[in-house]
């Protein structure tokens, strides 16, 4: 967990403290009304811990996945063990943190992507990396987004979509799907 968003939650903790402002007396936010101070900062909160616990949970996922592997006396226990030392030397190198969930979906896509292209990989390892993936964009959800701003310069329409779809999209495709909708306007 990053220690800034750890600080940012306790703030907001601390400021939930005689902050209702219609007057509800009730630790239930729902009661509250939809403007209420306490309202807002408790969803804040839970936005907060929700994007706390998707990083956790899928450092977790491979680190129960590893355990597996070595419960089973699989070769594949240390290899996962390593990227699990990857993916934490990540955070560590990089202020002494916990890494980020887009973090780790950019090292497991950079990873498999290199692994495909040696003609020696292990493809259970491949296999077991690309199942920790997120489904990505779809050409057709791509396709639709980009029309509709398809207006904007190619660097402007990338920051878009970069913006929208985070580490979801490949933006090799999204570049020849500009490039298309561009020569055809």
């Amino acid at each position: 967990m990053s220690t800034q968003l750890i600080h940012i939650r306790n703030f907001l903790i601390a400021e939930t403290v005689g902050s209702c402002r219609c007057l509800t007396k009730t630790p239930d936010p729902t009661y509250h009304n939809i403007l209420c101070r306490y309202r807002i900062l408790c969803r804040m909160i839970s936005d907060l811990e929700t994007i706390l616990n998707k990083d956790k949970k899928m450092i977790d996922q491979l680190k129960s996945k590893s355990l597996e592997f070595r419960k089973l006396k699989s070769p594949m226990g240390a290899t996962m063990a390593f990227h699990i030392s990857e993916i934490q030397r990540i955070g560590k190198s990089d202020g002494d943190r916990e890494t980020t969930s887009d973090e780790i979906i950019l090292y497991l896509k950079k990873t498999v992507h290199k692994l495909k292209s040696q003609s020696l990989s292990n493809k259970e390892e491949i296999k077991t990396l690309e199942s920790f993936l997120p489904e990505m964009v779809s050409q057709d959800a791509l396709r639709s987004f980009i029309f509709n701003i398809k207006d904007l310069d190619k660097g402007m329409a990338m920051k878009a979509i970069r913006e929208q779809y985070g580490v979801l999209v490949d933006m090799q495709m999204a570049s020849s799907i500009y490039a298309e909708f561009r020569a055809n306007n």
